[in-house]
Parts: structure tokens; C-alpha cells; sequence
């Protein structure tokens, strides 16, 4: 090597790297955005792109997904998979099976499976044969076995037409049980699910614990709580890995297409 010529390599700490596109601002990004964003990960040595998609992917018997907001169609998805793939990114599907869905419940007919106004009612078999249609479209349309299931911010479960049906129970049993019940459902589809922290861990801050399902991970994002940090590392019975999202979300501006 020349004296005035040098190398320069650097290595990732983790071993998927991406961005979480978010998908579910009454808006989605063109096709042709998306595979901009795809080359453009590659580039920066990522590896990962997740859809963040509330109600705006195509689900089979669900006409009001995407309705007045815009969606990805099956054919839509399957094109971005296929296109993330070339370059070595996998495409993720990030959907919401317990809170967030207040444009997916508001409309007509979905009356029987909510709790509150954006918070799916747990525990009732209407509830799980829509979560397994949701399922049933991400395993359809995308090729990787993994998916964000959400389960975030459900921060008024079991409050809503469920305390008025159950009367009370505390929200950490709720979120357990319903917890496995989508997990099963995925171990039938054979995906491999993930969810939000938030909820899960924060619920059982003053002294109760309840582990996750097996092969489940946890993905760590909060809001600001005065909780302490032992929450997560004192307790000795968390055996499942949680983990430190790298991803950023991206709220969509320009470049959109609606389905109307």
C-alpha cells in the first residue's frame, strides 16, 4: 500500500439495523418512495425496514382498512418485499393487535370487538378471528417469519365496554393473557412476534411479574416514567431478551398516494 493511501472499516454493533417507517398518518408513502428509502438503507449498511401500517395494509373482509386514508394493497407489499430483498433488506411488518386501531374500530360493525375507543376487547372470540386475519394477511404478503405485533399504549384496557361486561381486572392480568392468546396464534402461522415494552413491563412496576410466551421478543421504547431501572435488570425471572430499538420512525410528509 502507497504511504498516502489508507483503509477504513466499520463494523455494526448489532446485527439488524434499520428504520421503522411510519405508514399510519392518514397516509401512506408511494411504492416508488419506499424502494428510494430500501436503496437508500442498503447504502448506509442497514439491513431492516419496518412498516408501521395501523389499518393501511390490505386485509382480507375488511373493506374500512385504509379507507379515506390510504393503504397498501397485498400486490403493493409483495412488490416492496420482493424489491427489499435484492438489496439485502428485510421488510417488516409493524401492526397493532391490542391499541392504536381508532380508525380501524370507528367504523360500523366493529362495535363487538372494542373496548374503548382505539383498544381492542381481549378475552371475546370475535376479537382473536380478526387479530388471526391480520396475522393471515402479514404471512401472505411478506416473506420474512417475523412481525411486530405492537401492544403499546393500551393505557385505558379493560376500562372500556370490558369492565362494563367482566367488571375489574387489573390491567397487567389483561395484557398477559391476551399477550399469549395472539402468540398462539402466531405459533399456528408460524411467525415469529415481537411487541412493545411499554405496556408489558410498565404495568408490573410496582412489584408484579409476569414473564413473556416463549420465542417473544421485547423491543424497549417508553415515555419518560419515574420508574426505576431495576425494573428492568433487578428482576432475575425476565429470561426473555430485551431488545434496544435502533430503529427511528419517520412520519411521512410529501410523496403520498391515497386509496380512495
Amino acid at each position: 500500500m502507497e504511504e498516502d493511501e489508507f483503509q477504513y472499516q466499520e463494523h455494526v454493533c448489532f446485527e439488524r439495523n434499520g428504520l421503522m417507517l411510519d405508514c399510519s398518518r392518514n397516509a401512506v408513502f408511494t411504492v416508488e418512495k419506499v424502494k428510494f428509502l430500501i436503496r437508500t438503507l442498503a447504502k448506509l449498511g442497514m439491513n431492516v425496514l419496518m412498516l408501521y401500517t395501523e389499518d393501511t395494509y390490505e386485509v382480507e373482509g375488511q373493506p374500512y382498512f385504509g379507507a379515506y386514508r390510504g393503504k397498501y394493497t397485498k400486490d403493493e407489499i409483495k412488490e416492496l418485499d420482493a424489491y427489499a430483498s435484492m438489496f439485502g433488506v428485510e421488510l417488516v411488518p409493524c401492526i397493532q393487535t391490542l391499541a392504536h386501531l381508532y380508525n380501524a374500530l370507528k367504523w360500523p360493525g366493529m362495535d363487538k370487538i372494542r373496548d374503548s375507543a382505539d383498544i381492542l376487547q381481549p378475552e371475546k372470540k370475535e376479537t382473536y378471528q380478526f387479530i388471526e386475519k391480520l396475522l393471515s394477511s402479514v404471512k401472505e404478503n411478506f416473506s420474512t417469519n417475523r412481525v411486530h405485533l405492537g401492544m403499546d399504549e393500551a393505557v385505558m384496557l379493560g376500562l372500556g365496554n370490558y369492565l362494563k361486561e367482566n367488571g375489574y381486572k387489573k390491567g397487567s392480568l389483561i395484557i398477559r393473557e391476551h399477550c399469549n392468546r395472539v402468540v398462539d396464534i402466531c405459533r399456528k402461522l408460524e411467525l415469529k412476534p415481537m411487541i412493545w415494552s411499554d405496556m408489558y413491563i410498565t404495568a408490573n412496576s410496582t412489584g408484579g411479574y409476569y414473564d413473556l410466551p416463549e420465542n417473544t421478543d421485547c423491543s424497549k421504547w417508553e415515555h419518560v416514567y419515574k420508574i426505576s431501572i431495576s425494573v428492568y435488570t433487578g428482576n432475575q425471572n425476565y429470561s426473555h431478551r430485551m431488545v434496544l430499538v435502533s430503529f427511528f420512525a419517520v412520519t411521512n410528509q410529501l410523496q403520498l398516494h391515497y386509496r380512495i
